[in-house]
């Protein structure tokens, strides 16, 4: 009698294994969804959703803020780029930091627009790290209407500056990262370099990250450096 339980339970447990590997394809472990892209990773901060963003609008900045290093770089390159991550060091980690923090983000186009490759605006490694903490400020700005609801944070009864946040609902003005002031429209959506005539277009308004804001524009707020001679 022992004997044959002891052959049936033997039985069921072969039976057991190949379902088993059966369901996963003959092998015996986790299920792989074979034939299926992998989904991206949550963003984490704003430079994930500029990685992210569907439409690859951000590949110009992306590289003027990170500066990485291509395949086969030249030692020339290597020491460029790790001078342009030494001075952009202070924006990256506002960025990626915990908030709140708000980015202008030019696209693609906008630098386009300017006429300088991205390797001509890292040849100022200074000026450019000043050109990109123009487009920063260390507050939540929002161009949402009421009732302001943003993530559950502030609703039409309370003050949104009591929620460290920033609401254009008319002009607002916020001090950059580079310690110059932005004029903010919340009628037009525009945004203009305070004592300076540019003015530009915000394309997009509030695309929200974990660790803050992203509007996107139309143009750069202010023409680089000129080259050297």
């Amino acid at each position: 009698m022992r004997g044959r339980r002891r052959s049936w339970l033997a039985v069921s447990t072969l039976l057991a294994a190949a379902l088993a590997a059966g369901c996963t394809g003959g092998r015996v472990g986790p299920v792989v969804y074979s034939g299926q892209p992998r989904p991206e990773p949550p963003p984490a901060d704003i430079i994930d959703v500029l990685e992210q963003d569907e439409d690859g609008r951000f590949t110009t900045l992306l590289s003027l803020l990170t500066a990485e290093d291509p395949e086969e770089a030249s030692e020339a390159e290597v020491q460029a780029n790790a001078a342009v991550r030494d001075a952009n060091a202070e924006v990256v980690d506002a960025l990626t930091g915990t908030g709140p923090v708000t980015l202008f983000a030019p696209t693609n186009d906008a630098f386009d627009a300017l006429g300088r490759t991205p390797a001509q605006l890292k040849s100022d490694p200074e000026g450019l790290a000043s050109l990109l903490a123009l487009h920063v400020v260390d507050r939540d700005v929002s161009f949402a209407e009421p009732p302001y609801v943003i993530d559950g944070l502030v609703d039409g009864r309370t003050e949104p500056e009591k929620a460290g946040l920033v609401i254009v609902s008319d002009v607002s003005l916020v001090t950059s990262l580079a310690g110059v002031d932005l004029l903010l429209s919340g009628a037009s959506e525009q945004v203009t370099v305070r004592d300076d005539t540019r003015t530009v277009q915000v394309g997009e308004a509030d695309i929200q990250a974990p660790n803050g804001f992203i509007q996107v524009l139309d143009g750069v707020l202010a023409a680089p450096a000129p080259l050297a001679p």
